[in-house]
């Protein structure tokens, strides 16, 4: 009985881990900007329409010339992958920089643009599609990137400052307000509108497009007003239209995912799948093998 005990544990134990990696490998993901989450804050509309190609690095990005590159920097950069955007840039490529409250800033400054992401919430009480974490912006200039856009609709954006050194594209209303010490009321000393919110700047031969807002390419967002009519122009006839998912945030959903797509990954190489088999077959017919001896 204690032999019997010891395998039935042995084989629960087996069939839990197994049933856990099924469970995580085709749930589907949940994180925010997540390319495979089809829910509300998810990037697979965003990915399907425009046949985009999710990266996992940015050694996997090529030549700039005719490629469109989506960066939305929730997670701190090193100086390769910096540089590996200012090559991207320089070689005729387009960066959509897309950031609010993330590490935009530090590609900005590696680049040596004065022009930031706020940081501290664009709030407007007045000009808004629900309440004032949504800012509805129609002060827009009318160019190749903004063509017959007339409303944008942004989530928890932030504003960009310092803007003398780029061209800006998109203001939000004179209500509107950066939120500096977040008691949802604009104080004396806070910027107040318009303040830009879309801009853009030639850095080499390419073009680097700056969106204080990532979250008008989500599955919730990228359909309203004339949100995916601006994503339509940046695309434009690009031959190549790529997005970063290294840099976006991470869930334990999506790091047990990452995780187990590595394992499996390791586990189907030439080298090591036969032994795997081979382990597999000596654990599975051992009974087997016992009773013959």
């Amino acid at each position: 009985w204690g032999m019997r005990l010891r395998e039935l544990l042995a084989y629960s134990c087996i069939g839990s881990i197994v049933l856990a990696c099924v469970l995580i490998w085709f749930h589907p993901a949940t994180g925010d900007f997540e390319p495979d989450n089809p829910y509300w804050n998810g990037l697979k509309d965003f990915v399907s329409e425009y046949d985009v190609i999710v990266i996992k690095s940015l050694q996997d990005v090529p030549e700039g010339e005719g490629s469109v590159l989506f960066e939305i920097p929730y997670r701190p950069y090193e100086t390769w992958e910096l540089e590996v955007l200012l090559r991207f840039l320089q070689g005729g490529g387009t960066l959509v920089l897309m950031d609010d409250y993330g590490y935009g800033n530090e590609i900005l400054s590696y680049l040596g643009l004065d022009v930031r992401f706020g940081g501290t919430p664009l709030l407007d009480p007045l000009f808004n599609y629900k309440n004032k974490w949504f800012p509805r912006i129609t002060n827009i200039s009318d160019t190749p990137i903004t063509s017959g856009v007339s409303t944008l609709i942004l989530n928890h954006a932030t504003a960009l400052v310092n803007t003398s050194d780029v061209e800006v594209l998109a203001w939000s209303s004179r209500i509107s307000f950066l939120d500096l010490d977040g008691d949802l009321t604009w104080d004396r000393g806070e910027p107040v509108g318009p303040l830009p919110v879309l801009a853009c700047t030639r850095v080499g031969r390419g073009m680097l497009i700056i969106v204080s807002d990532p979250s008008i390419v989500i599955n919730s967002m990228i359909n309203m007003e004339d949100n995916s009519v601006l994503i339509s122009n940046i695309v434009g006839t690009s031959s190549v239209v790529l997005f970063d998912a290294s840099h976006i945030p991470e869930t334990p959903l999506s790091k047990a995912k990452s995780d187990l797509r590595y394992a499996v990954s390791v586990i189907s190489s030439p080298t090591i799948s036969p032994l795997f088999c081979a382990t597999l077959i000596i654990f599975f017919l051992r009974r087997l093998w016992l009773k013959g001896d």
